[in-house]
């Protein structure tokens, strides 16, 4: 539940222009009232949506909005249509109505439900008290907690398996040379190595 008339106690929606939309081809005269409303307030209670968010003494000048209220032939209302912002340019809520633009007006805007905050704020409610500015920071701690517990960090490197054939002739590369074994491998070498023993 959203209290805004404790969260702005002073707040009025300034409603005027009211006109009455009679449906004639409705049985029973179902009738439709519409008007304009532009909400002002001074922000003195606390206002819970998503989480409780302290008084902040910021007043709130709405965009006009248009409403509309349907009723039934008992005389009361079925259906509430509301937060048609008609001049985005007026007010300090960003050109947002309804609660989205008091909290704009009162520094702690919604994420804008096209965005992947807003997205997450749609199917997890309790995060919508949470501004741009605290997700970073949020983000700062979780990247920050990878760091610290090496997470993303490559293993070291694992040398290649060395098969038979390869192993042997990595032995010979690493054998020293005796006399015998030179002048086996080269003709010149087994000649003067001849000599040299007669």
């Amino acid at each position: 539940k959203i209290d805004v008339k404790g969260a702005f106690p002073n707040g009025s929606y300034n409603a005027r222009n009211f006109r009455v939309q009679w449906d004639s081809k409705v049985r029973g005269q179902v009738y439709k009232v519409w008007c304009r409303t532009q909400f002002q307030g001074t922000h003195t209670g606390v206002l819970t949506f998503g989480r409780p968010i302290p008084a902040t003494g910021k007043t709130v000048m709405g965009a006009p909005e248009i409403m509309s209220f349907t009723f039934n032939t008992a005389g009361k209302v079925t259906r509430v249509t509301a937060d048609y912002v008609v001049d985005k340019t007026e007010g300090n809520t960003g050109g947002w109505g309804g609660v989205r633009g008091m909290m704009h007006a009162i520094g702690s805007p919604m994420p804008d439900p096209w965005t992947m905050q807003g997205k997450l704020c749609k199917s997890f409610p309790a995060l919508l008290g949470f501004t741009q500015t605290m997700g970073i920071w949020a983000l700062n701690g979780v990247l920050f907690g990878a760091v610290l517990s090496g997470a993303g960090k490559r293993a070291p490197p694992v040398p290649p398996p060395t098969t038979s054939a390869s192993a042997s002739v990595a032995k010979k590369a690493t054998a020293p040379v005796t006399p015998v074994a030179a002048a086996a491998a080269s003709p010149v070498a087994a000649a003067a190595t001849a000599a040299a023993v007669a």
